[in-house]
C-alpha cells in the first residue's frame, strides 16, 4: 500500500504531469493527422474519372448470377431481392468495392450504397425490385418514376449490340445514373438501373476510420513512445529549472542570501528568476537595515540606561567619596560613614552594569525556544531585583524566529522598567496561544502612571513599535497607585504563516 502511495506521489510530480501531457498532445495530433490523411484520400477517389467504372464494372460481373431468375417465368423477385440485400450488405462486393477492398481497385469508389437506389429491371422494364420501393414502386413500369434524361438512358440499351462492353451512364454535380445490361445468350434479360449517391462526410470519416483500425496498435505505439520521449525531455528541463528557483527560495528563507539564481533562456521563468535575485538583493538589505537599526536602538536603550543608573550612581559616589574626604581628619565617624555609603552605591552599580551585560548576551532561542529563554530570564531576573514573578504558559505555539525574538526582548524591556520604575513586589509573565492570536500580559503591583501622557520613555515606545512590526499591537493599563499592565497581541494566524516547521 505504501509502494502504491508513492508511485501516485510521484506521478503527481509536475515532471510527469507535463510528460503525460505532451504524450496526449502528440498522440492526439498524430491520430488527427493520420485520421485527416485517409479522409483525403478517399476525397480524392471522388474526383478519379475511372473509378465510378469500377463500380459499374462489378455490378455487371456479379449480375450474371441473376440470369436463372430472371429467365423464369415469371421472374423469381425473392430471389432477386436477396441478391440485392446481399450485394449492399457488409462482405458483399459491390460493398467492398465501395470501401476499397477489391484487388482491382485498391481506392474507395465515392458513392453510398446506403443512400443509393438499385432497381431490377425485367426485359420490358418493369420493376422487379427497389431498394427504395417508395421512389420507385415494383411490378410497374420504371418509365412512371424516372425523369427525361433518365428514360433516354434506358431507351439507349434496347440500341446496343449484346457482344459489347458498353455501359450507360449520366453524372452531374457528383451524382451518377448507370444501367447496366444483363445479357443471356446475346439477349437482354433484364437491367440493373441505379441512382448513385455521392459519398457524404461522416460516410468519409467511417472510411478514414476503418481503413486506420488495422494500423491502431502500431500507431498508438510509435506516438506513445514519441511522446513520451519528447515529453520527459522537455519536462525534465523545466522541472530542473523549477527546482533551482525552489532551492534559491528555500535557502533565502533560512536566511542564506548568497544563492544566486543563473537562468538566461529569456524567457518567463528566466524573468521571474530575475525578478528573484531583485527581490533576495533588496530584502537582503532589507534585513541588513532591520538589523542596523535594531543595533542602533540597543545602543540607545544601553545609552538610557547607563544615564539613568550607573552613570548617576558613580556620580553618587565622586560626591560621597568627595565628602568623606573632607571629614577625614575633623569627623573620621561621618567619613566612615560616607565611604560604607559609597560602598553600597558601588555594589548597587555593579549590580546595574551585571543587569545590562545579561540583558545583552545573545540568547539562543533557536536552541531553547521561546519559553524556555523567558523561563530562565525571569528566573535570572527575579533573583537579581528580588520581586516574585509568576511565569505561566497556556496552550502550545511555534513561530518565525525574528517573532520570537522579539517577544523575548520585549519582555526583557518591560522588566527592566518593573525593577526601575514600579516599586513593584510582585509581578507575573503570562503567554497564551489560542486558535485566532497569541496573548502576552506582563503585569506588576506597583507604582502605576498616567498612560494620557505623552512622552513616557524610550521603553514604551521601543516594545509598542516591536510589536508592530511583527503584525501585533500593544494595549497599556496602568493608573497610579494600582499596578500596570501590558498587554502584546498578535493574529496566531501570522504566527503560523512564519512557522518554521
Amino acid at each position: 500500500m505504501e509502494k502504491i502511495r508513492k508511485l501516485f506521489s510521484s506521478i503527481k510530480r509536475l515532471q510527469w504531469k507535463l510528460t503525460l501531457g505532451y504524450t496526449l498532445v502528440t498522440v492526439s495530433a498524430l491520430f488527427i493527422i493520420e485520421l485527416l490523411f485517409f479522409m483525403g484520400l478517399a476525397r480524392f477517389a471522388q474526383n478519379q474519372p475511372d473509378i465510378p467504372l469500377a463500380a459499374i464494372r462489378i455490378i455487371r460481373e456479379e449480375s450474371k448470377v441473376l440470369i436463372p431468375a430472371l429467365t423464369e417465368d415469371p421472374p423469381d423477385q425473392n430471389e432477386i431481392r436477396e441478391w440485392i440485400s446481399q450485394i449492399r450488405s457488409p462482405g458483399g462486393r459491390l460493398y467492398e468495392a465501395e470501401y476499397g477492398s477489391d484487388e482491382d481497385m485498391g481506392i474507395a469508389i465515392p458513392y453510398s450504397l446506403k443512400r443509393s437506389v438499385i432497381v431490377i429491371l425485367d426485359d420490358s422494364g418493369i420493376v422487379l425490385a427497389s431498394t427504395k420501393s417508395d421512389l420507385i414502386e415494383e411490378d410497374v413500369s420504371i418509365f412512371t418514376s424516372v425523369s427525361t434524361e433518365e428514360t433516354a438512358l434506358l431507351n439507349r440499351i434496347e440500341d446496343i449490340h449484346v457482344d459489347t462492353n458498353e455501359m450507360f451512364y449520366i453524372s452531374e454535380d457528383k451524382k451518377m445514373t448507370i444501367a447496366v445490361p444483363i445479357i443471356d445468350n446475346e439477349e437482354i434479360a433484364g437491367v440493373i438501373f441505379a441512382r448513385m449517391a455521392p459519398i457524404s462526410f461522416l460516410e468519409t470519416l467511417q472510411l478514414g476510420l476503418e481503413a486506420f483500425i488495422p494500423s491502431i496498435v502500431f500507431f498508438f505505439s510509435i506516438a506513445g513512445f514519441i511522446g513520451i520521449f519528447f515529453g520527459m525531455i522537455m519536462a525534465r528541463q523545466l522541472s530542473r529549472r523549477l527546482n533551482k528557483l525552489s532551492t534559491a527560495a528555500s535557502a533565502w528563507g533560512q536566511g542564506d542570501f548568497s544563492t544566486h539564481i543563473i537562468d538566461n533562456r529569456g524567457d518567463e521563468i528566466s524573468d521571474l528568476a530575475h525578478g528573484l535575485n531583485t527581490m533576495s538583493l533588496e530584502l537582503q538589505q532589507m534585513m541588513e537595515t532591520k538589523q542596523e537599526l535594531a543595533a542602533f536602538e540597543e545602543r540607545n536603550r544601553l545609552a538610557r540606561d547607563l544615564h539613568d543608573s550607573v552613570k548617576q550612581q558613580v556620580f553618587a559616589i565622586t560626591m560621597t567619596l568627595g565628602a568623606a574626604n573632607a571629614l577625614w581628619e575633623e569627623n573620621p565617624d561621618q567619613a566612615r560613614r560616607e565611604l560604607e555609603s559609597a560602598n553600597q552605591l558601588s555594589r548597587q552599580a555593579q549590580s546595574e552594569l551585571s543587569a545590562l551585560i545579561h540583558t545583552l548576551r545573545p540568547v539562543e532561542l533557536k536552541d531553547m525556544g521561546l519559553v524556555d529563554a523567558m523561563r530562565e530570564h525571569i528566573n535570572a531576573w527575579e533573583k537579581r531585583s528580588k520581586i516574585p514573578t509568576i511565569f505561566q504558559v497556556e496552550g502550545k505555539g511555534k513561530m518565525f524566529k525574528e517573532t520570537e525574538q522579539a517577544l523575548f526582548r520585549i519582555t526583557q524591556e518591560a522588566l527592566s522598567n518593573i525593577n526601575k520604575h514600579s516599586h513593584a513586589t510582585a509581578a507575573s509573565v503570562i503567554l497564551h496561544f489560542n486558535t485566532s492570536q497569541l496573548i502576552m500580559e506582563i503585569s506588576d503591583n506597583g507604582r502605576g502612571f498616567d498612560t494620557t501622557q505623552e512622552n513616557r520613555g524610550m521603553g514604551l515606545h521601543s516594545m509598542r513599535e516591536r510589536i508592530q512590526a511583527e503584525g501585533g499591537r500593544m494595549e497599556t493599563v496602568s493608573s497610579k497607585n494600582n499596578g500596570t499592565r501590558l498587554i502584546f497581541s498578535m493574529p496566531y494566524q501570522a504566527a503560523k504563516e512564519n512557522n518554521n516547521d
